[in-house]
């Protein structure tokens, strides 16, 4: 494992140990998610799953990892999963393509995990931990993945809107409700109340005051989806070796 000496350097042997036993299931492998997943695969990690019905087109190649000209119209899971497996051939890793609905996301996540609700409650026990990394843009199901996430005491940290954002001093982490100029974090926020959640969503979001310089479009540059990802990532590290 020669490429895991600094992580081990830093961490000590029992802490790579640690990241080696632990699942890290990541709902998006867009913008935000890939680097992610760059970051955690790099740390040693010992078994990701990823779920993501996208395919590449031309528009990611300015923010995604590994987007590039040759993998246009190629599905972003079956591009990470090569690209993770020439980092560290003898990690596991599993994909699904399927889109995640308001309707079959339980069901998905917990045939991915081979799990039944109580056993996902448990972390997974003693042996191996579980955590969930939540980066997508579906509103909606976005919505409903934190509170059942949140219901189900399952460890995870979302991720809020990337989007119009050009100063990467804003990101930080905060509990949703207490962030600010995040539409969609207000979004979510509104959605939860209505659940009566009010606290205990760990998520990554700007506090930088959007300006609509767009008129209504959504713009996004690497350094702010990547920073975005590389906070989710070190959430879980720190999650895990803490």
């Amino acid at each position: 494992m020669e490429q895991f000496k600094r992580v081990i350097a830093l961490l000590g042997k029992e802490g790579f140990e640690k990241i080696k036993q632990t699942t890290v299931l990541v709902i998006g492998t867009g913008g935000v998610g890939s680097f992610a997943i760059e970051a955690l695969v790099r740390s040693g990690i010992g078994h990701l799953i990823l779920i993501d019905n996208e395919t590449y087109e031309p528009t990611n190649i300015n923010r995604q990892w590994p987007a590039n000209t040759k993998n246009i119209g190629k599905y972003k899971v079956d591009v990470i999963a090569a690209e993770c497996k020439k980092i560290n051939p003898e990690f596991i890793i599993e994909t699904s393509k399927e889109k995640l609905t308001k309707n079959n996301y339980e069901n998905v996540i917990l045939s991915l995990t081979k799990r039944d609700i109580f056993a996902l409650r448990q972390a997974l026990g003693d042996s191996e931990n579980l955590y969930v990394i939540e980066a997508i843009d579906d509103l909606k199901v976005k919505s409903l993945l934190i509170e059942w996430l949140y219901s189900n005491e399952i460890k995870f940290i979302s991720s809020m809107g990337a989007a119009n954002v050009t100063d990467i001093t804003s990101i930080k982490y905060a509990d949703l409700f207490k962030t600010h100029y995040c539409v969609l974090a207000r979004i979510i926020r509104d959605e939860l109340k209505k659940k009566n959640i009010r606290k205990g969503i760990p998520v990554v979001y700007s506090d930088q005051k959007r300006l609509d310089i767009h008129k209504g479009q959504k713009g996004s540059i690497m350094p702010v989806t990547a920073i975005f990802g590389l906070y989710l990532a070190n959430w879980v590290m720190q999650e895990i070796t803490n």
